[in-house]
């Protein structure tokens, strides 16, 4: 009966023991996992940073997104400026020869553009981008952005239109881009010129700045650091480019599309 008894006991610390031996091999498997889980998501890992200077999150302001997508190139993402070689070269220098350049050479120192939400006018800066100013000018008479739209609207951010109809068809132009022309600082009712990271991709998509916005100015040596140029400013109809800009969107390729573009009835020049 005792040999009976001691045979028990020690099946039972035999048993205790694998159960034990069972504990540790889990407890040791759960530990393992922990300092794998640690080394590859813990909370020393820094979180990103994002540049100013570089290509940042369009939808958070990404200064590549300043430039025209069409529906098509928003699925594609095809850069709209592959368009035809332009043919001529603009005249551009300005006069300086007088105190009023524009006046006394006939230019236009003021466009005004008609939407159903109001007009919005601006005046060319020929004082600082003056190949810019010139270029919109010529656009402008030659009738291209009339029916036109404003497609894009980042709220207090940016208003952005071009050579686009409401139906997503791009205008085509046969003149030169204007080289980067960057001297005034992308402040709250500058126009500016959307370009790509090539400093003389800007083709006549435009952007009307909302809020001062620092990260579009020069804060570097190469592509988007080299800053956008401003050509003009917005001197009536501020609050019109603002109720725009608050109009319902839809993100489409990282960017705020509107829902329903705004059309430039007439963008004329005075």
């Amino acid at each position: 009966e005792r040999g009976a008894v001691a045979v028990i006991r020690k099946q039972k610390r035999t048993q205790r023991s694998s159960q034990l031996k069972v504990c540790v091999g889990y407890g040791l498997i759960v530990f393992i996992v922990f300092l794998v889980y640690r080394s590859s998501f813990g909370t020393t890992t820094s979180a990103p940073v994002r540049s100013k200077q570089t290509n940042l999150d369009p939808a958070t302001e990404d200064l590549a997104s300043l430039k025209l997508k069409s529906n098509s190139e928003l699925k594609s993402s095809i850069k709209p400026t592959r368009e035809d070689q332009p043919v001529t070269t603009l005249p551009l220098e300005v006069s300086t020869g007088s105190s009023n350049p524009l006046k006394s050479s006939g230019m236009s120192s003021f466009a005004t553009i008609s939407t159903e939400h109001g007009n919005i006018k601006f005046r060319f800066r020929d004082d600082k981008a003056p190949k810019h100013a010139a270029f919109m000018r010529q656009l402008i008479g030659e009738g291209l952005y009339n029916g036109c739209v404003f497609y894009r609207a980042e709220q207090n951010f940016v208003l952005q239109g071009g050579l686009r109809d409401a139906a997503g068809n791009q205008r085509s132009k046969k003149i030169d881009n204007p080289p980067l022309e960057f001297d005034l600082l992308n402040k709250r009712g500058t126009v500016t010129m959307a370009r790509w990271e090539d400093t003389n991709s800007g083709s006549g998509e435009f952007f009307i700045n909302l809020r001062d916005s620092p990260h579009l100015d020069r804060t570097g040596s190469t592509g988007w650091a080299l800053g956008f140029t401003v050509f003009g400013e917005v001197v009536e109809g501020m609050e019109v480019a603002e109720k725009i800009g608050m109009l319902p969107t839809t993100v489409q390729g990282g960017l705020k599309m509107l829902n329903t573009p705004v059309v430039m009835n007439s963008v004329t020049l005075s």
